[in-house]
């Protein structure tokens, strides 16, 4: 995908030089072509972090409702630090896989 876009970049200096004028040969067709293949490339990057960007937030709000159970009775025992640092360790996991 770098070299598709490399080669799209290289391009345009190719064809200013060989074709004249720039303006001549960049219509909104051009335009409109050179927008869809960016917006395509973002989407697609986009789309692979989402599904992981879900489940982080998913996990985030687990540890935050097993922090507020823990801190209801202002103390924080060692069981409720275990699964603290369980769910802590969750959130970072999703990136892992």
């Amino acid at each position: 995908m770098v070299i598709l876009f490399a080669m799209s970049v290289l391009a345009v200096p190719a064809f200013a030089f060989g074709f004249g004028d720039v303006k001549a040969w960049i219509t909104m067709e051009v335009i409109s072509l050179a927008i869809s293949a960016v917006l395509v490339i973002v989407t697609g990057i986009f789309g692979v972090f989402s599904s992981k960007v879900n489940k982080t937030f998913k996990e985030f709000g687990e540890f935050m409702v097993a922090l507020s159970n823990a801190t209801e009775d202002n103390k924080i025992d060692k069981d409720e630090i275990k699964i603290l640092m369980r769910e802590g360790k969750d959130i970072f996991n999703v990136w892992r896989k």
